[in-house]
């Protein structure tokens, strides 16, 4: 399963694809800068890491207008993917 990093409408989203070409389980990328736009993000994915049995997804991804580094851990419940916790980096 092929994972991208596309920005769509100034969003960086994190999109699954399916062997069949289908999209499943995208989410976004919260906005960790100071100008507080829920429309946009300025955060670039440098490393995606799964734990052992699959069940938390680590972000390693820089912003753009600081240079500051955070780690990201997503969990799936639902079909919904959400952020547990983030450690910024300087």
């Amino acid at each position: 399963m092929p994972i991208h990093n596309v920005p769509n409408k100034f969003k960086t989203r994190v999109i699954f694809w399916e062997k069949n070409g289908l999209r499943h389980l995208e989410f976004n990328l919260p906005n960790f800068s100071d100008k507080f736009d829920q429309e946009s993000s300025d955060l670039i994915i440098n490393n995606l890491i799964w734990n052992s049995d699959g069940t938390i997804l680590t972000l390693f991804v820089e912003s753009t207008l600081n240079n500051d580094q955070y780690i990201l851990f997503y969990v799936r419940s639902n079909y919904k993917w959400y952020l547990k916790y983030s450690v910024k980096q300087n």
